[in-house]
């Protein structure tokens, strides 16, 4: 049986087989590779965030939440949703699928430099229909 050291390795740029070793412990930097391996590295990973498909984007963490609150808050400023959602720093990322699916608009405001995210109607359509799954689910369990 082999121990968790053996399932990560990787081959050195320039090296053979036999000088393999655990590629988590011994790690090559991306500015290390050579240019044409590091551009396909960039390009696969904006190619699988452009080609993220509608439930991918869905089952992110809080999104839901996200949605279910921006709906009963709307418009809130950005400030609030990281104070009562999430602080993650993947939250821009969230309300950019947010806005690529249409369910929300966001407005910087000139003088304060404040966001102001507002729900769409699709994006109150949604947010009712995760309301009604919300309402059915919990009124079985009370």
């Amino acid at each position: 049986m082999s121990d968790s050291s053996d399932i990560h390795i990787s081959i050195p740029l320039n090296g053979t087989v036999h000088d393999r070793g655990n590629a988590l412990k011994n790690p090559i930097p991306l500015e290390d590779l050579p240019p044409e391996i590091q551009k396909f590295l960039n390009n696969k990973k904006a190619k699988d965030k452009q080609n993220r498909k509608t439930i991918e984007m869905l089952e992110g963490m809080h999104v839901l939440s996200l949605i279910v609150f921006i709906n009963s808050m709307s418009p809130v400023i950005k400030t609030d949703i990281h104070t009562h959602i999430s602080r993650c720093a993947g939250m821009n990322d969230k309300l950019d699928d947010l806005i690529g699916m249409g369910l929300i608009k966001v407005y910087q405001t000139a003088h304060t430099n404040t966001n102001v995210v507002v729900i769409t109607d699709k994006g109150r359509e949604v947010a009712n229909m995760l309301q009604e799954m919300i309402d059915f689910i919990d009124k079985d369990m009370k």
